[in-house]
């Protein structure tokens, strides 16, 4: 703005023209981006665009006056805005996202004068006044960006329009002369209003037609005529009158209006309470609807319309929680907005302190009854605006309401007969407290807040039950508790209760009762999420959310000594060796324990701060029977010890009876995953210690022999011994290595019993399956791992000797892996599958071995097994030892079992990633077979699919689309249709990798014809492959024109489905997909062919044919719309007009246009209907 100012002034005409140029194609390439069908993001963008625009090169009020004459020498977007662009912001408004609506409205409001949008509103407030007396919230919301549009326009006006539309929507219903005596109630008494006041009592009239209706038959009244779409309306009209500033003319008006408002409010969430409120909302039916249910004849059911109503538990329960979240958002907005009267009582005050009391009490009802959560939320919302206000409030009667409300509450708890039942996690009751609480000014230093922790503390401490029996208001309290500490405003005030939340936690947590073990447990969770912060990273343990010692006891000082105490307490029957007893609250306080670790500040001077009376403690728990204790206590020894003193606690671990013959197995296991948890910490940085400790473990091998009949134990044992082998030549040196080799030649058994237990194919129970994983994972990473030494040779014979093979060291690897895979546990070929995954063997080695995959990949069931070995094939299916019959046998299998329902997801990404990569080694003509992986590629792709697998459909498409083109007219015509629409709807993925790989092999196929390879964008590429098909099939017409066809049946232009009152839309929704344009292309394709005609002539009798099934389809969806539709007429002189209720229809007759457009080239028959549809199209 300010360069083209300077080319005025400067007198720059040619420079300025440029300049005026480029915004006139500015802001038409942002109106030419809202036509019907575009993205979400096209849409906002374009708005966002032309607001930027108006707000500098159109007059406001923040201009001066000689700013403004220059823009308006320059360009004013209110001066270029045509007929076409105000019905496309219209259209605009119907979006379903809010952020469009508003934009949309907001430029409509500055750049189109009143005069031209009165022209406008008796069709658009027909339209709606219609769609928010439907159940469809979207289009609910839109009628309420209409009115409130409206409503700054000419509200006088508006106000006839609706009282109008009242009366002929009363005379489509039954009793109507009940109805219009709530048409022509009058809300105002003898006051003086405005023209706002008149549009909001005619929306509060129609408000008691639809509660009229509700009161006699709610069932059939949440699919009919919900309440909640005019709730909404007043509520967002509201919003654009200043309650604060009502000239003083209307005060008396407005306090009736709101009064009445209140009023009605309060019968609505009356209404719908025993639905809310029921013990289970979702499939509740009121004694009242199924009474209704049972009076109605089967011979009037069509006549009601109840036949496809869609009237159901669900609908019921959507429509009543609907209504109280209006309800709850509209009286929180009219107390936060309106002024008391007890405030100013002379002057000025819009709603009196009975009416906020009243909403006050409403509110506690349904935060303390409802069920539902959606409910329960909403009246949150509305209570959290009404305790702001009522702290805030200079009336001492109002300012004290909060703080009696929160300590009414905490007295019924302590009442023997509580009238609070337990519901799952309390219901609204936490909301209730939480939204007093957490608007409390800091003014009052958080006096309540105090008084209020301190009383849920004793409660939820005091109150557990000792036998059975539940006692309510210890739950509630725990459940409160829980909610308060979550909350993120009242995160500094509650740092002080911490330690308190943890000792009532750790008590609950051994209660006797489930309902308060379950309670105190959601709080022990919460209390580490606010202590530790919000877990980062998937890892349970990762360094992100721990906390020094000394850092923690500072903050919660009387912790260290309570955790001592109950640690003691709860080891104490460990150490004992009464096993049998079992502590609850002992695994909660090792996992707080693995969060801290040794302060490097801290030299252990103030024992109040120091982990290491803990680690005595903690020892105890290796003895535990509890396999989930001994994990944990493994994890909180980690952490408790510094790193200077790992090498100590090792040496005490072997010393604590480590190896000797008779001890207790759990003892023993315990004592295993702690001295694991400590190598694996020790060894990257201190090997020597992790070397001798291996050689003291070579020691006791006997643990890892058939003599030890404990599986788990022994299990242990070799995984410690594996996970060694596989870490030592990557950290130690080389002449370390001499040391390690003779260690492990002194104890050669120990390898040769683990071989002999893997040829073993006896019993296979779980624990027995873990040994055999374990030996598994030990003799690959000793085979793999070992240096070329003197005592390789004795490990190789030791093996060979076992598994009857040559004495080279790759035929014992070769013969080892093919008895594992050959192995009858399952679980077996799944470990050392994993572990050539990860640790690949010699490339003429694993060749050697394919063979044996693929009749893994014939055979096998289990989905974790076939996955490993499809993902091995993909870099060794390139082999010539395999018949082409076997791989095309295993190709047809991996076709075949994709169809299987319940498939897992990585097994079927695994299987198309490998039915790929054979395909394009293995050219095949067989076009079943073609046609069969063309569909399975159309089965696994959709918006309702994973990411992951989208883009390895999108990868096996890119590698197999040369077989499927290559020798396209010997294959069957589906394959290659199918080959292009799935071409095509990966173009239009939402995922950016999925539309970048298509892309990609859309390039390298125009670089075919062109000759050079430039990589194109996603959205250039949609053009290419239009030319692309025309280029492949220059000499097959007949299959150029079916493709086409078939997109534009696809497209969903032939037919139309609507007019169901479907709640809930299943599974996601591209946002960047848009029909429209591929549709426009494929338009542009049909009528070069019709122009310009080669080939096979006899080809354009199926777009004849093409062309009736759309005229008929046509002639029904223009049936449809105008069923669906309104037909009012604007008045006596002006025609009518037809409303269509969705934005979506304008989109499906935009498609239609298109292509009704290229049809009656060849077609002279679809031209009336065109016409039609270019009426239908103007009135949109």
């Amino acid at each position: 703005r300010e360069c083209s100012i300077a080319l005025i002034k400067k007198s720059n005409h040619k420079d300025l023209q440029v300049f005026k140029d480029f915004l006139t194609g500015y802001f038409n390439t942002s109106f030419a981006s809202l036509f019907p069908g575009s993205s979400y993001q096209r849409r906002q963008f374009a708005l966002q665009c032309l607001t930027l625009q108006a707000s500098l090169f159109d007059y406001h009020a923040g201009q001066s006056v000689d700013i403004g004459k220059w823009i308006a020498n320059i360009f004013t977007c209110s001066s270029a805005l045509t007929t076409t662009h105000i019905k496309q912001l219209l259209l605009c408004i119907q979006d379903s996202y809010v952020t469009n609506k508003v934009l949309a409205s907001d430029l409509l409001t500055n750049l189109v004068s009143r005069e031209v949008l009165v022209e406008y509103m008796y069709n658009l407030t027909a339209l709606a006044h219609t769609m928010m007396g439907g159940a469809k919230a979207a289009e609910c919301s839109s009628s309420a960006y209409y009115m409130r549009l409206f409503m700054n326009v000419d509200s006088g006006k508006l106000s006839s329009v609706i009282r109008e539309l009242n009366l002929k929507w009363i005379d489509k219903l039954k009793h109507t002369e009940k109805l219009k005596s709530h048409s022509t109630h009058q809300v105002f008494s003898n006051n003086e209003i405005s023209h706002e006041l008149t549009v909001l009592a005619e929306l509060i009239n129609f408000l008691q037609i639809q509660l009229s209706l509700a009161q006699d038959n709610l069932l059939h009244a949440s699919v009919e005529s919900p309440v909640y779409g005019v709730l909404e309306v007043i509520r967002i009209s509201l919003e654009t009158i200043e309650l604060s500033n009502v000239p003083d003319d209307f005060v008396a008006g407005w306090r009736e209006l709101l009064g009445c408002l209140i009023k009605i409010s309060t019968s609505v969430a009356k209404l719908v309470t025993p639905v809310v409120c029921n013990s289970s909302p979702e499939g509740c039916l009121p004694d009242l609807a199924i009474n209704a249910l049972k009076q109605i004849n089967v011979a009037d059911i069509d006549v009601l319309g109840w036949a496809n109503s869609g009237a159901n538990a669900q609908s019921l329960v959507v429509c009543c929680w609907h209504c109280l979240k209006e309800v709850s958002l509209l009286l929180g907005d009219i107390v936060e907005r309106a002024p008391l009267v007890s405030v100013e009582p002379q002057s000025y005050g819009l709603i009196t302190v009975e009416q906020v009391l009243n909403i006050g009490d409403l509110f506690t009802y349904h935060l303390m009854e409802a069920k539902h959560m959606g409910a329960f939320e909403m009246a949150y919302a509305g209570f959290h605006k009404l305790c702001g206000v009522l702290w805030a409030s200079t009336s001492p009667l109002l300012k004290q309401k909060p703080q009696e409300w929160a300590q009414k509450l905490l007295d019924s708890f302590k009442m023997q007969d509580s009238e609070h039942r337990v519901t799952r996690r309390s219901a609204g009751v936490p909301y209730y407290l939480l939204a007093i609480l957490s608007t409390e000014p800091d003014l009052t230093g958080r006096s309540c807040l105090k008084a209020v922790m301190n009383t849920l503390l004793h409660i939820a401490c005091n109150d557990q039950p000792d036998s059975d029996s539940l006692q309510p208001s210890c739950v509630h309290a725990l459940n409160i508790l829980r909610a308060l500490f979550r909350e993120s405003r009242l995160g500094d005030h509650v740092m002080s209760y911490v330690a308190g939340g943890f000792k009532t936690a750790l008590f609950g947590i051994s209660s006797d009762v489930w309902a308060v073990r379950n309670s105190s447990t959601l709080l022990f969770s919460a209390l580490m999420t606010r202590v530790f912060g919000v877990k980062r990273l998937s890892d349970e343990h990762c360094q992100e959310n721990k906390m020094t010692s000394k850092q923690f006891f500072t903050k919660f000082p009387s912790l260290h000594s309570f955790l001592l105490k109950e640690l003691n307490l709860a080891t104490s029957p460990l150490e004992a060796d009464r096993f049998d007893v079992l502590q609850p609250s002992l695994f909660p306080m090792l996992l707080l324990l693995s969060r801290l670790y040794p302060s490097t500040l801290d030299d252990g001077g103030d024992p109040n701060m120091s982990l290491q009376p803990f680690v005595n403690l903690v020892l105890r728990c290796a003895k535990s029977s509890v396999w989930k204790i001994r994990e944990a206590a493994s994890r909180a020894l980690l952490m408790l010890l510094s790193q200077t003193e790992l090498t100590k606690s090792i040496n005490l671990l072997y010393s604590s009876g480590l190896g000797i013959r008779g001890a207790r197995q759990n003892h023993t296991h315990g004592l295993f995953l702690m001295l694991y948890a400590l190598l694996l910490e020790m060894f990257p940085t201190d090997w020597k210690t992790g070397l001798n400790t291996i050689c003291l473990l070579l020691k006791i091998s006997w643990i890892g022999k058939q003599i030890n009949r404990c599986p788990v134990t022994r299990g242990t044992y070799l995984q410690i011994l594996g996970t060694f082998f596989d870490q030592f030549h990557l950290f130690a040196p080389n002449d370390s290595s001499q040391q390690f080799h003779h260690s492990v030649a002194d104890k050669l058994e120990l390898f040769c019993d683990s071989l002999e237990l893997l040829t073993n194919t006896g019993h296979s129970t779980f624990l027995h399956t873990r040994l055999l994983v374990a030996g598994c994972c030990y003799c690959y990473l000793v085979l793999t791992c070992t240096n070329p030494s003197v005592c390789d040779q004795e490990v190789i014979s030791a093996a060979a000797s076992l598994l009857v093979c040559d004495h080279s060291h790759d035929n014992v690897i070769v013969c080892f892996v093919s008895t594992c895979l050959q192995h009858s546990v399952y679980e077996v070929k799944q470990c050392v599958l994993t572990e050539m995954k990860r640790k690949p063997l010699s490339n003429s080695n694993m060749l050697t071995l394919v063979p044996i995959f693929y009749d893994i990949g014939l055979s096998a069931t289990n989905p974790e097994l076939l996955t490993l070995v499809y993902e091995l094939l993909i870099d060794y299916h390139k082999t010539d030892n395999i018949s082409k019959d076997h791989i095309l046998k295993l190709m047809q299998n991996i076709l075949k079992m994709n169809h299987f329902p319940n498939m897992r997801m990585c097994l079927k990404e695994a299987s198309i990633n490998l039915a790929s990569h054979i395909l394009s080694s293995h050219v095949t003509d067989n076009s079943q077979m073609l046609l069969q992986w063309v569909e399975l590629l159309k089965d696994s792709y959709g918006p309702s699919q994973p990411e992951s697998l989208r883009r390895v459909v999108a990868s096996a498409l890119g590698r197999s689309w040369r077989i499927l083109l290559q020798h396209s007219s010997h294959h069957n015509d589906d394959v290659v249709i199918g080959f292009w629409l799935l071409l095509i709807e990966l173009l239009q993925d939402y995922d950016v990798d999925c539309r970048s790989e298509a892309a990609r092999y859309v390039s390298h196929m125009m670089s075919d014809f062109q000759g050079h390879y430039e990589n194109m964008h996603p959205q250039y590429c949609l053009e290419v492959v239009f030319t692309l098909v025309k280029q492949h099939h220059r000499e097959t017409l007949y299959l150029y024109i079916k493709v086409i066809l078939q997109y534009l049946e696809t497209a969903h232009v032939m037919n139309f489905t609507g007019g169901k009152n479907i709640l809930f839309i299943e599974g996601p929704i591209n946002d960047y997909k848009e029909e429209a344009i591929p549709v426009q292309l494929a338009c542009n394709s049909l009528k070069s062919i019709i122009n310009n005609p080669i080939g096979d002539l006899a080809a354009l009798e199926d777009l004849k044919a093409f062309s009736r099934t759309v005229f008929t389809n046509t002639l029904s969806f223009i049936k449809h719309v105008e069923e669906s539709s309104t037909m009012l007429p604007h008045s006596s002189h002006e025609s009518s007009m037809m409303l269509p209720r969705s934005s979506h229809i304008a989109g499906s007759v935009h498609k239609m246009l298109l292509v009704l457009d290229v049809l009656q080239l060849i077609d002279k028959c679809v031209t009336p209907v065109l016409l039609k549809l270019k009426v239908l199209i103007t009135s949109l």
